[in-house]
């Protein structure tokens, strides 16, 4: 019996990154699922404005619109504030969709990130 595949589709097809650059912040918008197949290109992104020619500031990571968020992007969460805090950069995570405010909550993680609802307090933090 063949069986179809309950998720179709590349990482790329469950998981939208986009970036914008402010004058406070470079905002890393992030919309769909965040699991072992797509952590990897989160964690890309990231590692893309660590390793900038001209590193920003503050990147505020925006998960607004992520449904979903398993353990693996607990890790690149981590590894990123960790990273950022190493090379001064500020690091704040939007967390609107009760899925990843949960996990974060029940991983202590909202201990160790600023989190905060809405990118627009994410921008008022000094």
């Amino acid at each position: 019996m063949d069986h179809e595949p309950i998720i179709a589709g590349t990482p790329a097809d469950l998981l939208a990154i986009s970036r914008k650059d402010e004058a406070t912040a470079t905002i890393v918008h992030a919309g769909g699922e965040i699991d072992m197949s797509t952590a990897p290109l989160l964690s890309g992104a990231l590692t893309e404005l660590e390793s900038a020619e001209e590193r920003p500031a503050r990147v505020v990571l925006d998960l607004g619109d992520v449904t979903f968020m398993s353990s693996d992007g607990l890790k690149v969460l981590n590894l990123h504030e960790r990273r950022f805090a190493e090379l001064g950069i500020g690091f704040v995570v939007v967390a609107a969709q009760r899925a990843v405010v949960h996990i974060l909550e029940i991983t202590g993680m909202s201990d160790v990130l600023t989190v905060v609802p809405d990118v627009e307090r994410a921008l008022a933090l000094r």
